[in-house]
Formats: structure tokens, C-alpha cells, sequence
């Protein structure tokens, strides 16, 4: 067939990673931090009636350091499948989300 070649060999990503589609994946991430503070001062139960209230702050997935130019250096086409490894095709970079908390203490 007319360019078969090229879609079986080193021209195509279909037949697993070849040495043009690798790249260094070396990345650093704030995966996850967390800050938490619990006012319980004299105030509290004067002002509302309350014993103490718990405020959290967190975020996760907030900065990747990364020379790769892929989506995510972490992402894999089939999850944690072992034999399609390392294959960054029609992925989803993992979310970043950002938490914030209030516990109102009785």
C-alpha cells in the first residue's frame, strides 16, 4: 500500500514509542500542602457562642516543574497498565484542586 511505510515505521506514534517520540520525563511536584489554624480564644465563645472554629486551606496538584512538553510528565494512556507505560497520547493531566474549610466547634 502506498505510505504503509511510514505508518508502520519510525513516521508513525501507532506501533509503541520510538526514539524521535522519547523525551526526559524528570519532573518535581507540590503534590499536595495543607495549612490548618483553630481560633479558640476568649472571643469565640463571647462572640458566637462557639468553643472553637477550625479553618483549612488546601491545595493539591499545584505546580509541576518540568522540562517535559507533554500534558503531564505522570499521565499514562492505559493508567497502571505495565505494558503501555510512559505513553502520553489523547490524555488528561491529573486536576488541581484547591480546598478551603470552616469547623464551627459546640
Amino acid at each position: 500500500m502506498i505510505d504503509q511505510g511510514w505508518f508502520q515505521g519510525l513516521g508513525s506514534g501507532f506501533n509503541g514509542p520510538s526514539s524521535q517520540f522519547i523525551e526526559d520525563g524528570t519532573y518535581t511536584k507540590l503534590r499536595e500542602i495543607s495549612v490548618a489554624y483553630t481560633f479558640d480564644g476568649k472571643w469565640v465563645p463571647n462572640l458566637i457562642g462557639l468553643t472553637s472554629i477550625d479553618l483549612r486551606l488546601a491545595g493539591r496538584n499545584l505546580v509541576t516543574w518540568t522540562k517535559y512538553k507533554g500534558i503531564d510528565p505522570e499521565t499514562n494512556l492505559a493508567g497502571a497498565l505495565f505494558a503501555t507505560q510512559g505513553i502520553d497520547y489523547f490524555n488528561n493531566p491529573q486536576t488541581r484542586s484547591i480546598v478551603v474549610s470552616v469547623g464551627l466547634n459546640r
